[in-house]
């Protein structure tokens, strides 16, 4: 059986660099695609 992939969307009105460094820390193999 296979983990099924998980891909959130995320929206920040402040600090979302931070969030992202936090979420891509805590989540092994975790990437930023992009970022508007």
């Amino acid at each position: 059986m296979q983990i099924p992939k998980v891909t959130p969307f995320l929206m920040f009105n402040n600090e979302a660099e931070e969030a992202i460094e936090l979420y891509t820390s805590v989540f092994e193999d975790s990437e930023v695609v992009s970022m508007v």
